[in-house]
């Protein structure tokens, strides 16, 4: 048996697209759908309904339930080391376990079962750990990213709370039984994966991808958008593509152009944060408009228009040159993605700061100011943003000294205070 890296050097996974395919509604769409040019991962019980590149599996049951279809149906089974049973990290190796099983012996023989390590229990042979939170497809884009691949689609990982219709006879047998609420939890894994993987594209099949969005921001905020992109990385499991536009320069009306004239993007200024899936902004229905916006009566255009918007941009390339602020044919963003019309309490997807004199980057007395600085901390945990750009940015008065503080960051006050002030003497002497 080979772990999943080595046999990776051999396949060459990254050579196609992948596809991934789970167990929710949109499954039943790979009926009517060219597949052709993808290889394809099956999460659990996917593979005794069609054949699959790579199966995958966690828990030993599942494997036990597909036996059948395994050989017939799996060009190459894979398993973690130690396999989950009873939805509980196991004791028993995939060593053990083949000798029990005879499909899985069968597969053995052929080369075609694989191992890798799972972060559930202690790792062996110096193959990398896959992370896995919640559900299988966690495990699975992680295998493949772990593999080299970078282009990752999915039909019937779905979120919710149920099977599609061709796993029905499984609903009270398997569904929801690792005790997790809703499927939903899965787009945290996958959402964290996309954070650190920048070139990595993922998205549901029928999608239009990546989610182009484009942050209004001068030099004096750019922290603020490298945290607006925090926040929207946060929440949405499909790849987004983040692109600063300086305030006032030709380029803030270009997006269009940017955009090559095909699809969709967003606009948000950087003063803003999202508290949920941008996904569902970019899939609002636009009917006629070429331009959704936070436009209210009597606001002039262009004030109406800096908080947030979402472009049609082909329909813009056939209007004034593509210059939203010129087109007439807009419609009202829906309530929950207009930043002053709801509070997070009553479903708002985004908050708003700019304006305020108690702005989260000036002091901590905003009554929200603790969502911002929790996704400082968080971010800086990560890696998505390091200390040394905070403190870069205090250093240059774009930030108060005491962020780091508010923001919960251990041993950030006195010496990242020192830090500062060492810098700042070094500079004077060493212009």
């Amino acid at each position: 048996m080979q772990d999943i890296i080595r046999w990776a050097d051999d396949f060459k996974p990254a050579a196609k697209p992948w596809l991934i395919l789970g167990m929710g509604p949109t499954f039943q769409r790979v009926r009517e759908t060219d597949i052709s040019g993808y290889h394809t991962c099956s999460l659990n019980y996917v593979v005794r309904e069609m054949p699959v590149t790579l199966a995958h599996f966690i828990d030993i049951s599942g494997v036990l339930r597909c036996a059948d279809s395994l050989h017939r149906n799996a060009r190459f089974l894979v398993l973690p080391y130690r396999p989950h049973v009873d939805h509980k990290p196991g004791r028993k190796t995939i060593h053990d376990f083949v000798a029990e099983i005879p499909a899985l012996q069968k597969l053995a023989k052929e080369d075609r079962l694989l191992w890798y390590n799972l972060s559930s229990s202690r790792p062996i042979g110096g193959s990398p750990t896959i992370k896995v939170r919640f559900f299988s497809v966690e495990a699975a884009l992680n295998l493949l990213v772990a593999c080299g691949v970078r282009t990752v689609r999915s039909l019937g990982v779905d979120g919710g709370t149920s099977y599609g219709r061709s796993f029905t006879d499984l609903k009270d047998k398997t569904l929801l039984a690792n005790g997790h609420p809703s499927f939903d939890r899965q787009f945290q894994g996958i959402c964290a994966t996309l954070r650190h993987t920048s070139d990595l594209l993922y998205a549901p099949l029928h999608m239009d991808a990546p989610i182009r969005v484009f942050i209004g921001a001068d030099a004096s905020r750019m922290m603020r958008a490298k945290m607006l992109e925090y926040s929207i990385k946060k929440f949405t499991p499909v790849t987004v593509k983040v692109q600063p536009l300086l305030e006032g320069s030709p380029e803030a009306v270009r997006i269009p152009e940017l955009c090559g004239y095909r699809g969709r993007g967003i606009y948000l200024d950087a003063d803003t944060q999202v508290l949920s899936d941008l996904t569902k902004l970019w899939l609002c229905p636009m009917e006629k408009a070429a331009i959704l916006s936070c436009r209210r009566p009597g606001e002039r255009h262009e004030n109406s228009r800096r908080r947030v918007m979402l472009m049609d941009c082909e329909a813009l390339s056939r209007q004034d040159g593509g210059n939203p602020d010129c087109v007439e044919e807009t419609m009202p963003l829906p309530a929950e993605w207009d930043p002053g019309e709801r509070s997070k309490e009553d479903g708002a997807c985004i908050i708003d700061f700019g304006g305020q004199p108690t702005q989260p980057w000036v002091s901590n007395e905003h009554a929200r100011s603790r969502l911002w600085y929790d996704n400082i901390r968080e971010a800086i945990q990560e890696g998505f943003l390091t200390r040394e750009e905070l403190y870069e940015e205090i250093r240059a008065n774009r930030l108060p000294a005491g962020l780091p503080r508010w923001a919960g960051l251990h041993g950030s006050g006195v010496r990242g205070l020192l830090k500062i002030c060492w810098r700042a003497v070094k500079g004077f002497f060493n212009p």
